[in-house]
């Protein structure tokens, strides 16, 4: 059930909104770019046609429609159209079922009754090639990468020695989920500063994102840990102690950007 079908307009932004509800539909599109391309669709039956006879940039995906088997159904989904962006928006949002998700092909997670400014900001956070999550899953995330995905690099105790000091307080901190703000005010340095030591440690460890690096220095942690004693020294009267480090339940979805 197309509501814009200029299709031979290529370059401009194509998104398929999936959900029973035209509420909910209407909703969703609501802070979409004004001349984005929008197709709607009400049934699995027309979702499954659409996705793979459009191929839509984004698809934002009601999680009712891929019931009762919502990782199967949704990698059918990713199966037709790799290269579509899929945020699934969830009746009932929970840890696993957006792991689940995220598994299967799913770009982003998320409330359903999400206000519709965040919807907009979402695509184009996945257009950027992020994910669109809440706190709690990107804990939860991490947790589940770091036991399937990433090996601890065993014997590997020299892995962080590009590292300044200072890198590798920032580094730590990021280990435990603070944001730039509380390191900026753990280490009592400007957030500019802490920006700076962020871009130099995506370079040295040869990151692209905040996520991939968070996952990788919680895979090695025993490694961060361990150098970052061993290049402890005494804090200068301006710094801040960093003893208290927050939780890794406290990090929230800044996978790029500094």
């Amino acid at each position: 059930m197309p509501a814009h079908t200029h299709l031979n307009e290529r370059s401009r932004l194509e998104v398929l909104v999936a959900s029973p509800s035209a509420r909910l539909r209407k909703r969703w599109t609501g802070s979409l770019p004004r001349n984005t391309i929008i197709h709607e669709v009400r049934d699995r039956t027309a979702l499954m046609i659409s996705i793979g006879k459009l191929c839509p940039s984004v698809v934002l995906l009601h999680d009712i429609l891929l019931e009762p088997c919502r990782a199967k159904n949704l990698a059918k989904l990713r199966a037709l159209d790799s290269s579509a962006k899929i945020i699934v928006l969830s009746q009932a949002p929970k840890e696993n079922d957006g792991i689940a998700a995220l598994k299967a092909g799913a770009e982003g997670y998320c409330n359903k009754n999400v206000e519709p400014i965040l919807i907009g900001k979402a695509v184009r956070k996945v257009l950027r090639g992020e994910l669109w999550i809440g706190r709690k899953l990107v804990a939860s995330l991490i947790r589940e990468f770091c036991r399937l995905s990433y090996e601890p690099c065993g014997g590997e105790d020299h892995i962080f020695d590009s590292l300044t000091r200072r890198e590798l307080e920032v580094a730590r901190l990021i280990s435990r989920g603070s944001r730039n703000k509380e390191i900026s005010g753990r280490l009592g340095v400007s957030e500019a500063t802490i920006k700076a030591h962020m871009t130099a440690i995506f370079k040295k460890l040869d990151m692209s994102d905040r996520l991939n690096l968070a996952i990788f220095l919680v895979a090695n942690a025993a490694v961060l840990n361990k150098s970052t004693l061993a290049g402890a020294k005494p804090a200068a009267q301006t710094e801040r102690p960093t003893a208290h480090y927050a939780q890794i339940d406290a990090m929230i979805p800044q996978q790029t950007g500094h």
